[in-house]
């Protein structure tokens, strides 16, 4: 992973996969802005794609131009490709209605595996996030009873156990 990609990010976030040299064309219904709140050109720039355990983006540096182009993966409505007489393009598109367009893709191989990676994390981050909103949603005793368990443990002292739990009997 190259050290452009790393100061990019978030706590947390994890590397999929990088494209190099993916040249970008950015579609949207108003003027979309980039991570600095910058508005972004639509023009074909050349850059790097990455796809991570959070989002997709692409960012890129030309002169004194940087830009980085994001969406989050629980806004990804899907990636396609689309094979053109001589190059090829992967378009990603959010739920917000912003497009990327990965243009003048030389390889089939490549925009395929573009959309693979992207699809694939957008499906394993939303499986995830199933996953833990369906932990999440005990029943109130339940969650009385894990409280009482922290509390026996020493983890929570008493009282921040009975205020969370008058917090929890207030919503049934």
């Amino acid at each position: 992973m190259g050290s452009k990609i790393a100061e990019v990010l978030h706590p947390g976030e994890e590397v999929i996969k990088e494209f190099n040299s993916i040249q970008i064309n950015l579609k949207a219904g108003s003027a979309p802005k980039n991570a600095w709140g910058q508005e972004v050109e639509s023009d074909n720039s050349s850059g790097t794609l990455v796809v991570t355990n959070q989002r997709v983006f692409h960012t890129g540096k030309f002169l004194l131009k940087k830009w980085l182009v994001e969406i989050p993966l629980n806004m990804v409505g899907g990636a396609s490709f689309k094979k053109g007489l001589i190059m090829s393009e992967v378009i990603i598109s959010s739920s917000a209605g912003t497009r990327i367009e990965l243009v003048q893709i030389m390889s089939k191989k490549i925009g395929e595996e573009i959309v693979k990676t992207v699809n694939d994390a957008r499906s394993k981050f939303s499986s995830q996030s199933s996953n833990s909103s369906s932990s999440t949603n005990q029943s109130i005793p339940e969650q009385i009873k894990k409280l009482s368990e922290l509390k026996d443990q020493g983890i929570l002292t008493e009282d921040e156990f009975n205020k969370k739990k008058s917090e929890l009997l207030a919503k049934m």
